[in-house]
């Protein structure tokens, strides 16, 4: 487990913060705070020069870190106005080592010219002191906010928010919940973020990952945790190049397993297409698609192998397909069903029908479940999809899969991923920017990859191919999720730069899968 890539809720940093601590009868603690503040001045130091520092802190660990960070930059000849949050009539400070530093600072002020730099305390917002600085630094609650802002502290934020400043976050934007990305009522937008010793998942999750700016992690010399539950994740370049199945040149189509994709409609033959042809772009050896027999003759001429099934009148799959279906599984290494399936009455008793056989009669091939799939099944009372089961369900099917709303699954994507991936015993894919992939397990992983590219109707039918393909190459359902979250941002990022975010087609991300896997291979 690396540092980079690992991130921990706040719970969990603040437990490893605690043992680290008591382990070295309390020395760590200041040692800790200097390190944070002196990783966010280094960075500094790379990023500007000649500029005017307005340090903005409240009483607790992350003014403290704003102290020290102040004292190297008035050490080095930097200007800066430190402003101290007073909301009351005395102000102390809530723990030892901001109070140390506060120490420290002034002792580095009295040996400085005073109108370089200055402290001042700000009980009203108008008492703040940001007009001749250049850069604005947020020090005020990093990750130990638990409640919405209000009053003094509102009002600075928002003067904070409209200065036209750089803005520069300590840790996390204060106002964002470090383990969700809410908005606790109101909080700053950052050009930039620092955070110290592990990611937290609210600099992921929006609207946190859309204040935080460009996030740079700082280590504060805090050791690995030994079991994280859960344990989350980002998605990395070297983690994908490790799992990307090898291919060996003694090979045939057969070795690289079958995928069949279940699904397509009268008007959603292209859902169905999208899926099975990025699942041969993604390499597995054989891409079958079963459709309804009623639209067999409009299914293009390419490399996919097609098989018809039984149909209803309104050209969906028909209830009296089951057996065919079941059929086609045959020496097939894993199953996609659900692009353009529709929900006809006829087609959501086939879909149970299909699911119970394969229970019974293929309990180990990995299947993918999505788009009219999910929806089908959200109207099932209970359903335990099993292990070697992956969904891919958009804000709007998780929602309708746990009975919740959307804004319920967007406040914590995260988490409703988690409930959703035990509850139904498989893996989740919960789509949408910065993904979230969570197995019953407990581990999580997080897409920093994409843009509005994917954002076209058919990038989702092209993910569930691509992951399909993965499972049939015989990866795990994890790891297929893992591959196929990124490889298909990382092609829809690689396509944008043709045709822009705008422009940019499911059909143009299948196009640019070979060099997003050609990226990797050769990273």
């Amino acid at each position: 487990m690396s540092k980079k890539n690992q991130v921990l809720l706040v719970e969990q940093i603040r437990q490893l913060e605690k043992e680290f601590i008591d382990s070295t009868n309390n020395t760590f603690a200041q040692v800790l705070m200097e390190l944070a503040g002196y990783g966010a001045y280094k960075e500094i130091e790379k990023l500007f020069s000649n500029k005017k520092f307005s340090i903005i802190a409240s009483n607790g660990n992350n003014g403290g870190d704003g102290l020290v960070l102040a004292r190297y930059l008035i050490e080095n000849k930097k200007t800066v106005t430190v402003n101290l949050i007073k909301t009351k009539e005395e102000f102390t400070f809530k723990t030892t080592e901001a109070s140390l530093n506060f120490k420290l600072l002034q002792t580095t002020l009295n040996k400085c010219s005073k109108h370089i730099s200055a402290i001042k305390y700000i009980s009203k917002v108008d008492d703040l002191d940001i007009n001749n600085s250049d850069i604005i630094v947020d020090a005020i609650f990093g990750t130990g906010l638990n409640q919405g802002i209000t009053g003094l502290y509102a009002d600075i934020i928002d003067k904070i928010n409209t200065s036209n400043k750089y803005i520069i976050a300590l840790d996390i934007p204060s106002g964002i919940n470090g383990n969700t990305g809410q908005i606790m009522k109101t909080a700053v937008k950052a050009n930039r973020t620092f955070t110290f010793g592990y990611y937290k998942p609210g600099l992921f999750c929006h609207p946190g990952a859309s204040l935080s700016g460009k996030t740079t992690l700082i280590d504060i010399g805090l050791p690995k945790p030994c079991e994280l539950k859960p344990d989350i994740k980002i998605i990395t370049s070297k983690m994908v190049k490790k799992l990307l199945p090898v291919r060996a040149n003694n090979s045939h189509k057969g070795s690289f397993g079958s995928l069949i994709t279940i699904g397509t409609s009268l008007g959603m033959l292209g859902s169905g297409y999208l899926s099975a042809f990025a699942a041969l772009k993604a390499g597995c050896g054989l891409s079958y698609l079963a459709v309804p027999d009623r639209l067999i003759d409009n299914v293009p001429v390419c490399e996919l192998i097609y098989y018809p099934l039984p149909s209803t009148d309104k050209a969906s799959i028909s209830s009296q397909a089951v057996n065919s279906a079941i059929d086609y599984l045959q020496y097939k290494s894993a199953v996609v069903i659900g692009p353009g399936l529709s929900q006809h009455q006829e087609t959501k008793i086939f879909l149970i029908k299909l699911l119970e056989l394969i229970k019974s009669e293929y309990p180990r091939i990995p299947k993918l479940l999505d788009a009219d799939a999910l929806n089908i099944l959200s109207s099932q009372i209970n359903f335990d999809l099993g292990p070697n089961t992956v969904i891919t369900p958009h804000p709007k099917e998780m929602a309708r899969l746990l009975k919740i709303s959307v804004s319920e699954v967007q406040a914590d994507r995260l988490n409703t991923a988690l409930m959703a991936a035990k509850l139904f015993n498989c893996t989740v894919v919960l789509k949408g920017h910065n993904t979230i992939i969570a197995d019953y397990n407990e581990n999580i992983f997080i897409n920093t990859l994409g843009s509005s590219a994917l954002a076209k109707a058919g990038s989702g039918d092209v993910l569930s191919g691509i992951i399909g393909s993965f499972l049939a190459q015989g990866v795990n359902c994890l790891n297929s999720s893992i591959l196929g979250v990124y490889l298909h941002s990382l092609a829809g990022d690689l396509a944008s730069q043709e045709y822009t975010e705008y422009s940019t087609l499911p059909t143009n991300i299948i196009k640019f899968l070979p060099k997003a896997i050609n990226l990797r291979l050769n990273y």
